[in-house]
Formats: C-alpha cells, structure tokens, sequence
C-alpha cells in the first residue's frame, strides 16, 4: 500500500517530465501529489494535508476561473470542461504519438508550445471541451459551443469553426477566432465526436442546432471554416446545405446565407462542390490530409475558388505556420466583412 502510494506520482512526475514542461498549474498539482504521498508513506499527516490544501486549491482555482477567458467563453458548459489544462494533454499526447510513429509532423510540439503560449497571453486560462467529449459525449441535445465575440463585432455575418478529430481542441477554435476578431467577426466552434465528422448524423444535427441559434439571434450570413477532418466533412456537406438550415438567399430574415466556406488542411472529391467564394489552405508536405483532394477541390471550384499551398507547411500550418494563415485567412474574411449590408 505503501509502495503504490508513493510509486504511482513519481511515475506521474517522471511523465510529465519526459513529456514536457508542464503548465505552472499542472506542474504545482503533480509535484503536490508527489508531496502527499511522501507525507503519507512517511505518515508526516501535516506534510500530506498541505499538499492536499494546495492541489484541492488548484482544482477549486481552475473551476472557478477557467470557465471562460477574457473573450472566450464555452456555452452550455461543463464543470469537467475547466479541470485539466489542455496543454499538458495536447502536449502529452502528441509526443506520445510521435514517439509510437502515429503521427509524423516535424515542429509539432514546437508549433503547440507556441500556439498554447499566445493563447493564454492572449486570453488567460480558458475551457476546454476535449476531456468532457471524451467521458460525456457531444450530443445534438447536449453540446458544448466555445465562442469568441469582440466589442463591435458584425451583427450580420458570424464564422463557425468546424474542428477535425480528437475533439474540439481550444486552441485550434482560439488561432481562427484570433484571425476573425481581427476582421471584426464573432467566431462559434460547437463540438461534436470525438471523430470530427460533420457530414455524419450527429455533427450535422449538431451544426444545424447551431446556425438555427445563429438565425434566432439576428445573422443573415455565416461563413464556415473546417479543419481536417472537418474540412472533409465540410466538403461533402456543403453542397446539401440547404433550407431551413443555409440558403443560398435569405428570404425573409428566415435563411441563413452561406458567404464563404474555408478548408484548412483537408477537402474531399465531391462531384458538385458548393458553389460560393472558398479558400483552401493546404501544407504540401501533409502526409495525413495530402494536398491531391485540395486541389481538385479548388479546380472544381474555378474562379470561386481562392487556393493557398504553403510549400513547407504539414498537416498542422494552422499553428506551425500561423502568421502566413492569419495573413491569407484574414484578408478573405475581410473581403466576406466588406460585402456586409452598412
């Protein structure tokens, strides 16, 4: 009993060690955790009751401050959705993968470490919907939808961010929401499995339960974004929007025009790709979503059709190439912004 007490956080410990440097929190929580079990093998009940002090306080910290950043804040939130800081998870299990050669991304972990770093400058802690889609689920009934709104955003056109599988990772929601609060728009990233499937049943009945909101609160246009697998559900779902969730038109303040579709790091062959202005941002070095299904997916598309190749960029330009995305993703959405009713 002894041994496991004491055993089992120092392994945590040497984890998070060869994992990565922890955030401030997770690492105060794991080296408390160690002291506890020290005290309690030593039967040293004060050492242990003050380590516990201080991780039931972390906990209590994170419950009570993360449900929300400075500007972005989870709708139909769950308490689980505050507890762990997703940079340990995403940096835990993205060297995970990399070690087991499940995924191959040169500057992954770099690419996290600083997309993570701008986003608490940025936005202080914030929610994160992964561990609770994991344990609970996202239902069309029950689902969790982070947005970013900034002071004076359009009142007529919104983006909604759909992600790609593994969940609706914060950070990814956050790089987009960045780039659109620049443009002066409102950024939705509803969540739905674990896959990212948006052109299954569940993901559609969860974006469509999401434009509905968007219509009942005054939008008249929505550009939508995807990303990987979201991207390739976006794709094949495109093109059988239509009413009552997006037209083509608004008739009678009760549509929602579809402005604008982005791909980011996917697409799919579809025999009819929706025929509206896209941007389609591809790394030429992505091994898991190749740039093959982009480009026939822009060629489709023709003069519609905006079509970026960063040469040097995988799977995740998103972060490992964030300024070259906030410089193409930016000046289209200002484009969509500009045509908006005065």
């Amino acid at each position: 009993m002894a041994r496991a007490a004491l055993v089992s956080p120092l392994l945590l410990l040497a984890g998070l060690a060869l994992l990565g440097p922890p955030s401030l929190e997770g690492g105060l929580f794991a080296v408390a955790l160690v002291v506890a079990a020290c005290g309690f093998v030593a039967r040293q009940r004060g050492v242990t009751r003050g380590a516990l002090v201080v991780m039931v306080t972390l906990v209590v910290a994170r419950l009570t401050f993360a449900g929300e950043g400075r500007e972005l804040r989870a709708t139909s939130g769950r308490l689980l959705d505050r507890v762990l800081p997703e940079r340990d998870v995403a940096l835990g299990a993205s060297r995970l993968l990399l070690w087991a050669g499940v995924v191959d991304e040169p500057g992954l972990l770099e690419a996290l470490r600083g997309g993570y770093a701008r986003m608490r400058a940025d936005q202080g802690w914030v929610p994160s919907p992964v561990l609770s889609t994991l344990v609970l689920g996202q239902t069309p009934e029950d689902y969790v939808t982070l947005e970013l709104r900034p002071a004076a955003a359009s009142e007529d056109l919104v983006v909604v961010f759909l992600h790609g599988s593994m969940g609706n990772v914060t950070l990814e929601c956050w790089q987009v929401a960045h780039v659109a609060r620049a443009a002066g728009l409102a950024t939705l990233c509803p969540s739905t499995d674990l896959s990212g499937r948006w052109d299954r049943p569940n993901g559609r009945a969860i974006l469509e339960g999401t434009l509905r909101d968007l219509r009942a609160r005054g939008y008249r246009r929505v550009v939508l974004v995807g990303l990987s697998a979201g991207a390739i559900g976006l794709a094949r779902l495109a093109p059988r929007l239509g009413p009552p969730s997006v037209t083509s038109r608004v008739r009678g303040g009760e549509g929602l025009e579809l402005a604008g579709v982005v791909l980011i790091s996917g697409a799919a062959d579809v025999p009819r790709p929706r025929r509206v202005p896209t941007l389609v941002l591809q790394g030429a070095r992505d091994r898991m979503t190749p740039p093959a299904p982009a480009r026939r997916y822009a060629q489709a598309l023709g003069a519609r059709a905006q079509y970026v190749e960063l040469p040097d960029a995988g799977h995740w330009l998103l972060l490992s190439h964030h300024r070259q995305l906030e410089t193409h993703l930016g000046r289209w959405l200002r484009e969509r912004a500009d045509t908006s009713p005065r």
